[in-house]
């Protein structure tokens, strides 16, 4: 029996409702629950900042440079930014004079060094070009003067004019050094800091000076006193920070004696202080500031600025006070010389992940790991992160979480497991640490959240050598509290998956193999002898686990039987490697895979494929997937990883049967079960319920509010893609009370809600319903696997025999219908004529439902087209009611003939209408 044929069709006799005449008012939808059918970033705001720049003509103009994501740029001071359009997907530099960043001048725009090229933009947003340097080297710094621009690599210096890149300096002094830093002086003057020392030139780079030769051998920042003519310089040979007048003309001194320098100075710069002038350096990452030329330093706000790894500080250009420090949260600001810091990342969010975990909670509890070590956490599914973290001795956190409770956090970070049970305010360190590890990999038993599994690697050569007994591979049994060691794995694991059935059960995949354990890792047996490597990707079917999924470059394997033997499914044409996959917990045949910078989605297993649109190229897609199961009416959420934009989410499409109930019903899509259809009413007492739904005999659904002999309201779903890209929704009410319709795309997510007041008849066609045009690529292709017996069985859908209930409905009374006229209440005799858009004429076919409701189509038997019924409201006001729904809108006219004496009613509905009525006062009894 199919799922239709559980939804039984009832007849009997009529009964009159609560019904009064209608007065003018019009239908409208409520709000709608948007699709997410392209990938959001939902943060965490922040990531990686590489350098900085501030606009000299527009002060309020900022710049940052991100490992990941290009360029952003803010014009509020750094209250708010936007993604230039420079972007790009491998680590990105960006120095450029003086700020070490990006620095606009009049005429010149804005110059940003990426690898071994130099890029121009005369805005500073949109339309950045190469300038075609292509050095043999990285591009380490960019200097701007009147008029040139300088590209300083880690062999020698260029200078960019009017006959394009040309290099410079190549004669002793400066010789083929590692350029380092440019400071542009007010007076014309260009420094320059190298490997080999600090260098002046006033004449555009035809000459070099070298200044103090004697003193300096290494240099690495540059800074100047915007208000005398002193300059600063920080040379790591010897080491120390020297200070100038005269533009380096006069003596040096050394002004960091007391500065505990044990690495080299990453930046420095002098602003106007309230006691006089202060100097800002930047050292491990630490914030300092002297008020006395150097004679004693200061670490500004400890706690922050241990924790942020700045790069460089700087000093706005126009407001004393205001300094912007880069480093690994994103940007800093303070307004208070130093003394205060906070985060000015809106709207930056650059994050390349290391990890992230979805815990089970409504909104969903996010756990994320950048690949410097910080990790971030969000209660409300994305708008709204906290720091949890700091980077501990190695930059990297694998993370867990406890499917119990969402508080309960794992941290895989150098030499340790770190436990918290308060959603990552506080950290625990177990009594035993895994000393000699860089924990590469996470698990929790599902069956067992207290039996976890860890793996890693060596933390330094020397811990080979000298423990030679260290473990790479542990098993917890008390919830990360102690560790003991399991049999190595050999290779080391991009992934630990245990099976949700028995905590003993353990997949290890590598890039060589994918292992498995069935005694808690005391051993370990290779599954994929025969396959070809490097394997990129393992899931298993969260509804049986003994179905397996791995990816390598080249293909697709599934396993039935916990990996002893292996299907490999080759697609045709092939959409590149499978990087990450996801099986979607509850309807398993649904699959999303990572293939370069496509998304793409199997409603068959893996068998065959299609390419979701909506992949900014720029978000660096790496997986993990992940899929968070929502609520029902609800769409399910298919969450990413990225190499530059923190955590994406989008709605994750789901090829799934929606479940026909009493309340329930299911039409449209290829199997008429995508889209599920349900009503809820309330009636001139306040009375409320749901709709009790029925299948009518040629394709629509319909419901009755008080009887099942009282159709209410008709609904339909027509597949209207081919001519506008949308799912149309038409529906037609056969009665005033008030109702709320509800369509929901199974597949997207999507619903769409119909409101109909109290004494209004609602008759509608929304032919912009559901949208899921968007929904695949454009112009991508089917990815099908070749295999044999790879199809999918579809139920057959069966209707209720139209021309049985004709012949039962001709057998009850001397009122006989046809295929043309209806006979309802055994008295009245109706019939429809049409005219479409085109002036074609024709007459309604009928379709008696039962005794006194029937349908009408048009243009094919499976499309209804009109309900009506006809009651005997004569006990409440004397005469026969007649009731009618539309489900189109071209014109007709409804004819109602009382055999008992003879009078007619003509119903019209003009052209591009749609019509639904009560007429109370049809036939006087």
């Amino acid at each position: 029996m199919s799922k239709k044929q559980k939804c039984l069709f009832r007849r009997g006799t009529s009964v009159v409702a609560g019904l009064v005449c209608a007065c003018a008012a019009a239908i409208f939808p409520t709000s709608t629950l948007e699709a997410q059918a392209r990938w959001q970033e939902i943060g965490p705001e922040g990531g990686f900042v590489v350098s900085f720049g501030q606009d000299p003509n527009r002060p309020a103009r900022l710049y940052t440079g991100t490992i990941a994501r290009g360029i952003f740029f803010s014009d509020d001071d750094g209250d708010s930014w936007s993604n230039t359009d420079l972007r790009s997907g491998p680590p990105v530099r960006i120095l450029t004079a003086g700020t070490g960043a990006a620095q606009a001048s009049t005429g010149d725009g804005v110059y940003a060094g990426i690898g071994v090229d130099v890029f121009h933009s005369a805005n500073g947003r949109t339309g950045w070009s190469s300038t075609g340097l292509m050095a043999s080297s990285t591009v380490t710094a960019i200097g701007l003067d009147a008029r040139f621009a300088y590209a300083g690599t880690s062999t020698g210096l260029y200078r960019l004019d009017s006959t394009g890149w040309n290099r410079i300096g190549e004669d002793p002094p400066i010789g083929d050094g590692h350029i380092r830093a440019f400071h542009h002086a007010a007076d014309g003057t260009l420094y320059v800091g190298t490997n080999q020392g600090l260098f002046k030139t006033n004449d555009g780079g035809e000459s070099f000076s070298p200044i103090a030769p004697d003193l300096f051998e290494d240099v690495y920042a540059i800074a100047a006193d915007p208000g005398s003519n002193e300059l600063f310089v920080f040379n790591l040979t010897p080491r120390g920070l020297y200070r100038s007048q005269g533009g380096g003309s006069g003596s040096w001194t050394l002004l960091t004696d007391n500065l505990p320098l044990t690495n080299r100075l990453q930046s420095v710069s002098v602003q106007p202080h309230p006691s006089g002038r202060a100097l800002y350096a930047v050292t491990n990452g630490s914030l300092l500031q002297s008020t006395d030329l150097g004679a004693s330093w200061q670490l500004l706000d400890v706690d922050y600025s241990d924790r942020f790894a700045a790069i460089g500080i700087f000093a706005d250009r126009t407001t004393p006070g205001v300094l912007y420090a880069p480093g690994g949260l994103g940007l800093a600001r303070s307004f208070d010389s130093g003394e205060t810091w906070s985060l000015a990342n809106r709207g930056r969010r650059a994050l390349t992940l290391d990890d992230y975990v979805l815990a089970d909670s409504t909104p969903p509890t996010i756990y994320a790991s950048s690949t410097q070590g910080y990790v971030y956490g969000t209660r409300d599914g994305g708008p709204s992160w906290d720091l949890l973290a700091q980077p501990e001795i190695e930059p990297s956190a694998r993370l867990a979480v406890d499917p119990r409770s969402p508080d309960t956090l794992y941290r895989g970070v150098s030499a340790a497991v770190l436990r918290s049970d308060d959603g990552g305010e506080t950290w625990t360190t177990p009594d035993m640490s895994l000393f000699c590890n860089i924990v590469s990999t996470l698990a929790i038993a599902p069956s067992n959240p207290d039996i976890l599994y860890a793996q890693g690697y060596p933390l330094a050569t020397a811990c080979v050598l000298g423990q030679p007994q260290a473990c790479y591979t542990h098993r917890s049994l008390d919830g990360g509290q102690s560790w003991s060691c399991i049999a190595e794995i050999g290779p080391t694991a991009t992934r630990l998956t245990v099976d949700p059935r028995d905590s003993d059960r353990v997949y290890a995949l590598s890039r060589s193999a994918l292992f498995r354990s069935d005694d808690g890792g005391g051993s370990w047996g290779s599954l994929t002898q025969s396959l070809e490597i490097p394997f990129l990707d393992f899931v298993l079917d969260p509804s049986n686990p003994d179905i397996l999924y791995l990816t390598n470059e080249d293909g697709l394997f599934r396993s039935s039987d916990r990996g002893a033997t292996w299907v490999r499914w080759e697609l045709e044409p092939s959409p590149g490697p499978f990087t990450a996959l996801a099986v979607h917990p509850q309807k398993t045949d649904n699959l999303y895979a990572l293939a370069g910078d496509r998304t793409l989605w199997s409603t068959d297993s893996g068998r065959t494929w299609r390419a979701l649109a909506g992949e900014p190229a720029d978000l660096g897609l790496r997986g993990p997937l992940r899929i968070e199961s929502r609520q029902p009416g609800q769409p399910d959420r298919l969450y990413a990883g990225t190499a530059g934009a923190g955590v994406v989410r989008r709605t994750a499409p789901v090829e799934t049967e929606c479940t026909p109930g009493a309340q329930t019903l299911c039409l449209g899509g290829p199997s008429g079960d995508r889209f599920e259809i349900s009503v809820d009413w309330r009636d001139f007492q306040g009375r409320t319920g749901q709709g009790q739904g029925l299948y009518l005999p040629n394709g629509p659904g319909a419901f009755w509010f008080f009887h099942p002999d009282n159709i209410e309201l008709a609904v339909k779903v027509l597949d209207g893609r081919p001519v506008n890209g949308h799912w149309w929704v038409f529906f037609g009410s056969l009665t005033n009370v008030e109702f709320t319709l509800t369509v929901t795309d199974t597949t997207t997510g999507l619903v769409q809600q119909y409101f109909n007041p109290l004494r209004n008849f609602a008759s509608r066609g929304d032919t912009r319903a559901f949208d899921d045009s968007s929904l695949f690529l454009a112009g991508s292709s089917d990815f099908t696997a070749e295999a044999t017996g790879a199809t999918s069985p579809v139920e057959s859908m069966m209707l209720i025999p139209a021309g049985a209930a004709l012949a039962e409905t001709a057998a009850e009374g001397g009122c006989a219908g046809d295929t043309t006229s209806l006979c309802l209440s055994d008295r009245f005799r109706l019939r429809v004529t049409w005219q479409d858009f085109q002036d074609r004429t024709g007459t309604g076919q009928a379709i008696p439902l039962t005794d006194d409701t029937g349908s009408f189509w048009f243009f094919a038997p499976s499309n209804t087209e009109l309900l009506v019924k006809v009651l005997d409201g004569r006990p409440v006001n004397g005469h026969w009611w007649v009731f009618f729904g539309s489900l189109t809108n071209v014109q007709f006219t409804l004819t109602v003939e009382d055999l008992a004496t003879g009078e007619q009613r003509d119903y019209v509905n003009p052209s591009r209408n749609f019509a639904s009525r009560g007429d109370t006062r049809a036939f006087d009894s």
